[in-house]
This record gives C-alpha cells, structure tokens and sequence, in this order.
C-alpha cells in the first residue's frame, strides 16, 4: 500500500465531524498521524479515533479546545509534538457557520464568528509556525469558499473568510523558504 505521508504528523481543526473527519481519514489512509481537535464533539472525536486507532494503533489522537482561548492555541500544538514528535501540516478547518443577514447582526454572534474564524485560526497559525518550519511543513487554510458565492444571509462568515484569507495567504509562501520565518507579502 502506497503511504506518502507515513511519518508526518498533520493537526486537522474542526475535524470530528463532516468534512474535518474526512480530510482526517484521507491524511490518514495516506499514512500520517493526525491530532484531531473538536470543540464539542467528544464523542464524535472518540469514535473516529477508535475507528482509525484500530487500523494502526496509536496513529490519531484527540485534542478538546475553544479557538476562541488564543492561550491554549500553543497546548494544542504542544500535544502535537509532545504525542507524535513533530508537526508537518495544520489544517484549518474548524468554523462557525451560521446566518448573520446584514441589518440582524448581532455584537454576540460577530464575536463569536470573528474569534472562531478569523482569530482562533491566525493564532494557532502562529502558533505552529516554529514546528511547522522546522519540519518543511505547512498551513492549509478552508473555508475561502464562502468568499466565493452568494452568501448574502451570512455576512459575518464571508466577511471573516475574506480577512482571514487575505491575512493569511503569505503563509504556505513563507513556511516554504526553509529555515527561518519570511514575512513578505509575495502578491
């Protein structure tokens, strides 16, 4: 069986159910090890780590944390490490996606969509930089499809999807140039 990936370790966001548990399982059936977060989804998290556990033992594990808490975004890519060794890709995958017509949007549901969208994410980007460079890794980064059609119902979704597609788009670039943090807008 072909395995290009054995040996690498990927931290997936938002990966217990739905298209995160997919993209673990298609990292996995590759050969990587994968960290798979949730926030509220334990027991979807647990059956998928069985699932893939008992394919190859000791290949996944589970992380629960708010993406919101920036503080607790560097322990996410400590349990990385610290249980695989290493940390070659994150995958930003976790979001809020709800509606959020113009005219109705409310402080409660801007904070919440920002923080899990825009600022979780670029934190933990930050975050994982030092392991990823050191590895070669690198950052993929979903959710830009919401930028990309009529979303009118869902402002607060396109607008966090186009801000952090625009603050993040150096960072495959940089964490590609080796050794040491780039930080040059390449556009």
């Amino acid at each position: 069986m072909n395995q290009p990936l054995a040996g690498r370790v990927f931290l997936v966001t938002g990966a217990a159910r739905r298209v995160g548990a997919a993209i673990v399982r298609r990292l996995h059936s590759q050969g990587g090890n994968v960290l798979i977060h949730h926030r509220g989804g334990s027991e979807d998290a647990a059956m998928l780590r069985r699932e893939l556990n008992d394919i190859r033992p000791g290949s996944t594990e589970i992380a629960a944390v708010e993406l919101a808490d920036t503080g607790a975004l560097p322990g996410l890519v400590e349990t990385a490490l610290r249980t695989f060794g290493r940390l070659d890709g994150l995958v930003n995958n976790a979001s809020s996606f709800y509606p959020t017509p113009l005219g109705e949007i409310t402080e409660s549901a801007w904070d919440d969509i920002f923080a899990s969208n825009l600022k979780g994410p670029l934190f933990l980007c930050q975050a994982a930089a030092p392991a990823l460079v050191k590895a070669g890794g690198a950052i993929v980064n979903g959710r830009f499809y919401a930028t990309r059609f009529d979303n009118s119902g869902f402002y607060n979704v396109v607008l966090t999807g186009s801000s952090f597609e625009g603050a993040t788009s150096f960072n495959g670039t940089w964490l590609l140039h080796g050794n040491s943090i780039i930080e040059q807008n390449t556009r």
